[in-house]
């Protein structure tokens, strides 16, 4: 069976909303509706919703045998925007580096599919 040596990919909208919770505390979200509406709170210092936005990353790579560039779509110019520019930038960078990463899983998935 012959396997890609290079994967395709799906560009996915994310975007910042904020708001007041119902402290009145300010709350800003960085979100991905294309993964099922991964959420990180960048207001909150807590690391597990970046860990789900990671996992929700690598399952939709494996899964649907796609890299996902990822495109910020506000405008808006304060420093939670400026910290989702650089994750965003990092994730790409990230992604983009780990594709031979990736086509590997992929093959030993369907290796192990096949043989099963």
């Amino acid at each position: 069976m012959e396997f890609n040596t290079e994967l395709d990919k799906v560009e996915m909208k994310i975007k910042i909303e904020e708001f007041k919770n119902e402290r009145s505390e300010k709350v800003v979200n960085l979100i991905v509706e294309d993964l099922d509406s991964a959420t990180v709170d960048l207001s909150n210092s807590s690391v597990d919703e970046v860990k789900e936005l990671f996992d929700s990353i690598y399952e939709y790579i494996i899964s649907n045998e796609k890299l996902i560039v990822f495109d910020l779509i506000n405008t808006d110019n304060n420093l939670f925007v400026e910290v989702a520019k650089d994750l965003v930038e990092h994730l790409n960078h990230e992604i983009e580096q780990s594709e031979e990463n990736f086509l590997q899983l992929i093959r030993i998935q369907k290796d192990t599919v096949i043989e099963a």
